[in-house]
C-alpha cells in the first residue's frame, strides 16, 4: 500500500489531468482522509465542502465523514427520489459558491453522500474550475441512467443547462412546482366534499306542489 507522509492512500477514486484522488487513511488516527495528490488551487472552506485537514506541495488531505460513500457507487442506479434530494443539495451549494465567484464542476467521484447529507470535495482544484450548471445536468444524468428521462427535475435541468433558469429554482419551493398547478386546487377545500355544478342564476329552484290542508276548519 503507498503511503504519502502519515497517510496509507488505500484506493484510487479519480485521475483529473496531474491530479490523482484516493481513499485514504490517517495513520495516526485511524480516521478516513481523502488525499488529492498533485492538487494546484486555493482550497475553499464553506458548508457543504469536504473541509481542509493538511495542505502540503504535494497534496491536499481533506476530512472523511465516516459512513460517507462517493457519488460514484450509484452511476447509472440511483433511487430518483433520492437523487432529487441529492441534486437540489447540491444545486444549493454550488449556487453559493458561484455567488462568492468560486464556480466549481463537480464529479461523482469528488461528491461523497450519507443519508440526505452531500459534501463537495476539491473545491478550489483548478481542474474543477467550470459551469455548475452543465456539471450538474451532467451529473443526474450519468446517476440516474436509464431512467433519467422518468427524472422529475430533467426539465428543470434542461433549462437550468440552457441558461434559462438559475440553479436557485431547484431549491426553492415556488419554482419547483414551475408549470405543475397544485393538487389542492383541484379537491374540494373541505375532506369527502364533492364539487357541485354551478347553477344558472336566472334560473328560479322549482316549488313543490302544496298539498291540501289537514287541518279542519271549526264553525262557530
Amino acid at each position: 500500500m503507498e503511503v504519502l507522509g502519515t497517510y496509507w492512500l488505500r484506493r484510487i477514486l479519480a485521475r483529473i489531468a496531474s491530479v490523482v484522488v484516493y481513499e485514504a487513511q490517517d495513520t495516526r488516527t485511524g480516521m478516513p482522509v481523502m488525499v488529492l495528490k498533485g492538487a494546484q488551487g486555493v482550497p475553499v472552506a464553506a458548508e457543504g465542502v469536504l473541509p481542509l485537514l493538511e495542505e502540503t506541495p504535494e497534496a491536499w488531505v481533506l476530512e472523511w465523514p465516516i459512513g460517507a460513500v462517493p457519488l460514484s457507487q450509484y452511476l447509472g442506479v440511483a433511487d430518483l427520489e433520492r437523487l432529487e434530494h441529492w441534486v437540489g443539495e447540491m444545486a444549493r451549494i454550488l449556487a453559493s459558491l458561484k455567488a462568492k465567484g468560486v464556480p466549481h464542476a463537480p464529479i461523482p467521484e469528488l461528491c461523497l453522500v450519507k443519508g440526505k447529507r452531500v459534501w463537495l470535495a476539491g473545491v478550489g482544484l483548478k481542474e474543477l474550475s467550470g459551469e455548475p450548471e452543465k456539471a450538474l445536468a451532467a451529473l443526474a444524468r450519468a446517476l440516474a441512467g436509464e431512467r433519467y428521462p422518468e427524472f422529475p427535475l430533467r426539465e428543470t435541468l434542461e433549462r437550468i443547462e440552457a441558461k434559462e433558469d438559475p440553479l436557485e429554482v431547484l431549491f426553492s419551493g415556488p419554482a419547483r412546482a414551475h408549470g405543475v398547478q397544485e393538487a389542492k386546487d383541484l379537491t374540494p377545500e373541505t375532506p369527502g366534499q364533492e364539487a357541485q355544478p354551478l347553477r344558472d342564476a336566472s334560473s328560479k329552484p322549482k316549488e313543490e306542489p302544496k298539498l291540501p290542508s289537514s287541518s279542519r276548519k271549526v264553525l262557530s
